[in-house]
């Protein structure tokens, strides 16, 4: 057995993370989208309405000029992943409007878990949830939230080959693949 740390260890990822050069373009990859500069990253943010309420702690919390990014390293499957994002976009919401603010100047939000193991047993690399109206699909709410579920485990049936790359090295940190 290895002393190694390695990064899928949530202190450690969220150490690594904490460094701009590899936390942009690790996001801009994972999402595919382009990042012009990050204004704000934090590791092992603490999150909480009043004192007795229950707080979070964020692996890693980053922002650029008009969205919130939550990176998460999920080890293991507590079964509550699914309600936790839920909790976490509420915070998140709260921590951003103080009084007197209006709903339009939330930012678009993105929470980010990577998984070493499949939590909705699909198998595949990745699930996007956004919301959408049940009864027409083609309407969305557009609340500019979004929540991303990485599968490291189904890592070879990713077709974007960034993405695929940063899968397969997740799960080879963790002893797979």
């Amino acid at each position: 057995m290895s002393d190694e740390i390695k990064i899928t260890d949530n202190f450690m990822f969220a150490t690594v993370m904490q460094n701009e050069s590899i936390c942009m373009p690790f996001i801009e990859r994972m999402l595919g989208i382009s990042i012009e500069k990050i204004t704000y990253l934090e590791r092992e943010k603490d999150l909480r309405v009043d004192p007795f309420s229950k707080g979070i702690r964020l692996d890693v919390n980053v922002k650029d000029s008009s969205r919130t990014f939550t990176l998460e390293m999920q080890c293991l499957n507590k079964k509550d992943l699914r309600l936790r994002t839920r909790y976490y976009q509420g915070l998140q919401d709260i921590s951003f409007l103080d009084k007197g603010n209006i709903y339009l100047n939330l930012p678009e939000s993105y929470i980010l878990f990577i998984c070493l193991f499949d939590l909705f047993n699909k198998k595949l690399p990745v699930y996007t949830f956004e919301s959408t109206c049940l009864e027409d699909n083609s309407i969305s709410l557009n609340d500019k939230t979004h929540k991303v579920f990485y599968n490291v485990n189904a890592w070879e049936k990713e077709g974007n080959p960034a993405r695929r790359a940063l899968l397969k090295f997740f799960l080879r940190q963790q002893g797979g693949g």
